[in-house]
């Protein structure tokens, strides 16, 4: 709830500095192990659709390696939940 809505695309530069931000705390969160893998799967769409955002961006480069990055680590947290029908 609190996460999400900061990795949302919205106009100026500002913006782009909040969803790094956001990629990040949600990284950490991960790689500390504070929210379990089945409860972090109940938002697996949502999660996915934001983070592709993210790499969708066309200004930022950091950004967008921010984003492959937390990809490549929420999908590796979440394998164990992860069925065939998600990929």
């Amino acid at each position: 709830m609190i996460l999400f809505p900061t990795l949302s695309w919205k106009s100026g530069s500002p913006s782009t500095k909040i969803r790094k931000a956001g990629l990040i705390c949600f990284m950490r969160l991960i790689d500390q192990n504070l929210i379990a893998p089945s409860k972090l799967y109940l938002n697996f769409k949502e999660c996915c659709t934001k983070i592709k955002g993210c790499m969708d961006d066309d200004w930022c480069n950091d950004l967008r390696f921010a984003a492959t990055i937390t990809m490549r680590n929420f999908l590796k947290y979440v394998t164990s939940e992860v069925n065939k029908e998600d990929f």
